[in-house]
């Protein structure tokens, strides 16, 4: 309501923090609110957002903005990425793409150097490898705690907390060579190399230690997917290869028989995954609660090609009719029976919060379900 005003039209897009959002409108203006101190509060920078913004960045508690002249604009959370004053003479003058962890940001230059602020010991300080990181960074990836960027030469170089990813000293070895992806669950990182072998590190449990399937992994994967915990790589001839906390997505060998044939692709929620054929078959595994299990709906998702969403506990599937089917805990998502007749059909997108799903209809209506508390309820704005 603060803000409501200035929200009234010509908002161009709309990016978020984890308690605090922020508006680009088309005269380049931003509006913010939310949490003040996690972004939700920009006027101390208000004279420096004057001007085309191009786009904006957010790690937990931060935003950096890029401007189109290419400077960088932050707020929020000083420690914790919004103050970037010591950095500034670093990134004036070339355009930058810019990646974060929770509690850090990474901005990659045009020319090829990347520069650090936030939290040091979890991704703000890359003094220690910056020798390495003065030219030809093309991609950086990141863990809650821990950055890794991937070099034009090949070359994988990360910092941050060792524990979640940013020491990959024991690895290094096996990572020469061309690397074409990285995905990262909370704590650990996994490579695809040009060859289709995967390397990980990180937190041994949460998938940084692929020791007990190193076999299949040695090449042909194409893709590697992640929940919090886990890793689930699909090699080119569709066979699923899975490793971290059994339990969390780790281990998918109680539906080795349904994940046989072609997978078109992997989502995650925080503990389980949810895997679409190619010949639209939906197969899940993980904790059954948080979305493991989708025993109870899968006469409804045979039959048509599938897009998936997810929140944290929870799975939501549209089919191509236009119709949704959920499932996972039933109060943070995984329930959509009392807006089901909302839900028939015509939804072309889905959002969600942590614990809460908006479906957005072609005639224009949004449908709303799971935690109230985190936007499943939105009757007050109907």
């Amino acid at each position: 309501s603060s803000v409501q005003r200035q929200l009234q039209g010509q908002v161009a897009h709309v990016y978020a923090t984890e308690s605090a959002f922020a508006a680009v409108k088309a005269d380049g203006s931003v509006v913010t609110w939310g949490l003040p101190d996690c972004g939700g509060d920009s006027s101390a920078v208000r004279c420096e957002l004057q001007g085309q913004i191009g786009r904006i960045y957010s790690s937990q508690s931060a935003f950096a903005a890029v401007k189109v002249d290419g400077a960088v604009v932050t707020w929020g959370l000083p420690d914790w990425g919004g103050d970037s004053s010591s950095v500034q003479h670093l990134l004036r003058g070339q355009r930058t793409r810019i990646y974060s962890a929770d509690f850090a940001f990474a901005a990659v230059k045009a020319d090829g150097a990347v520069v650090t602020w936030g939290l040091p010991d979890r991704g703000g300080d890359s003094s220690a490898v910056q020798h390495q990181l003065q030219r030809q960074v093309t991609h950086v990836c990141s863990t809650r705690l821990a950055f890794a960027a991937v070099r034009g030469d090949g070359a994988v170089v990360t910092w941050g907390s060792p524990d979640h990813g940013g020491d990959s000293s024991s690895v290094q070895r096996q990572l020469r060579g061309q690397i074409v992806h990285i995905c990262s669950t909370q704590s650990a990182f996994a490579a695809v190399k040009a060859g289709g072998a995967v390397v990980t590190w990180g937190h041994a449990d949460h998938g940084g230690d692929s020791s007990s399937v190193q076999r299949q992994l040695q090449g042909q994967v194409a893709h590697v997917y992640a929940t919090e915990s886990a890793f689930a790589a699909v090699k080119a001839d569709g066979s699923v290869v899975t490793w971290g906390l059994p339990d969390c997505g780790g281990d998918s060998s109680a539906v080795r028989c349904e994940l046989q044939g072609q997978i078109g692709r992997i989502y995650s929620s925080q503990s389980a995954f949810a895997a679409v054929k190619v010949d639209g078959a939906v197969v899940t595994w993980g904790l059954p609660d948080w979305g493991g299990d989708s025993s109870s709906v899968q006469h409804l998702l045979r039959g048509q090609r599938t897009r998936i969403y997810s929140a944290d506990f929870a799975f939501a599937a549209v089919k191509a009719d236009g119709a949704v089917v959920t499932w996972g805990l039933p109060d943070r998502g995984g329930d959509s029976s009392a807006v089901q007749h909302q839900l028939q059909r015509q939804v072309t997108h889905v959002c969600s919060t942590r614990l809460a799903f908006a479906a957005v209809r072609g005639d224009g209506a949004v449908v709303t379900w799971g935690s109230p508390d985190h936007g499943g309820d939105s009757s007050s704005v109907q």
